[in-house]
């Protein structure tokens, strides 16, 4: 996970360089992939649809080095489903949770990717 979390670094920067606006970011792992997925939640699904915010994030990675692949990027507009259970789960009182913990969702969600057994907030280092 330590790599990932680098990696994740990286999509946040390009992100930021490219004046994506991103509300929250999750780490999630998803129970049939078995892997851990960057959830990034932003108007920009809102706005132009999650294909265009996955073109959008793509095209901030292009000339990035050290990246996660796109198919480990989940986006999500911020009145999604997954989103809103996300934050409460994970932010609950001032502070967000920076350890992973256990947590199971079944919610329908645009970015609707099987079962999640745990997550926890991104949080730049």
């Amino acid at each position: 996970m330590t790599e990932d979390r680098v990696r994740g670094d990286v999509v946040v920067a390009a992100l930021k360089t490219a004046k994506i606006s991103v509300r929250r970011v999750y780490w999630v792992h998803y129970t049939l992939s078995g892997e851990w997925r960057l959830v990034l939640v932003t108007p920009l699904v809102d706005a132009e649809g999650p294909r265009g915010a996955y073109s959008a994030v793509q095209q901030s990675l292009v000339k990035t080095v050290g990246a996660l692949p796109l198919q480990r990027i989940v986006v999500i507009g911020p009145n999604d489903p997954l989103a809103k259970e996300l934050a409460r789960a994970l932010t609950p009182g001032d502070q967000p949770i920076d350890i992973p913990i256990t947590f199971t969702s079944t919610v329908q969600s645009t970015a609707s990717t099987g079962l999640v057994d745990a997550a926890f907030v991104y949080v730049k280092k």
